[in-house]
């Protein structure tokens, strides 16, 4: 069976900005997995995952972060982590609200990994989430180079 592709938008943040959403569903699905995008991307570039679950019964939900794809915003830019983090509690509180279920695994895939980690960590809907699958969450920074040499530096002389 193919799923059911509906799109809508919603309003999020004390800005009000109007977010991009996706759903691919089945009916009597009985398993829900809202996925998070990568900085950069949007919710569309993962039609190749849906097509792999085409045979299951699982409901996907997605959304474009502010200034990406087709939500509104500065490209690539938000003010805050934290609104990132707010946006996916707005939209996991409106998949509720479609589904009427509120279980559901969480997925994403760098920085949306990286929201999706931080939503879990702060209780929101915390006891709701079966499960996370995080891709490349970006959980470190890299060093800047003067630390990198630093760091090197004293591993030579600790040599000599």
């Amino acid at each position: 069976m193919t799923f059911h592709h509906k799109e809508f938008y919603i309003l999020s943040g004390s800005d009000k900005s109007k977010l991009y959403c996706q759903s691919w569903t089945k009916p009597n699905s009985n398993r829900l997995v809202i996925f998070h995008h990568g900085f950069g991307e949007h919710s569309g570039r993962y039609a190749n995952l849906l097509r792999y679950f085409a045979g299951s019964d699982i409901n996907f939900y997605s959304f474009d972060m502010r200034g990406h794809g087709n939500s509104e915003g500065k490209r690539g830019h938000a003010d805050s982590f934290d609104l990132y983090v707010r946006d996916l509690a707005n939209f996991v509180s409106e998949v509720f609200k479609r589904e009427g279920k509120e279980r559901f695994f969480l997925l994403g895939h760098s920085l949306g990994a990286a929201v999706a980690l931080r939503y879990s960590q702060e209780g929101i809907n915390q006891d709701n989430i079966l499960g996370l699958i995080l891709g490349s969450p970006a959980l470190s920074v890299k060093m800047d180079f003067k630390k990198r040499l630093k760091n090197f530096s004293v591993s030579l002389l600790s040599k000599v």
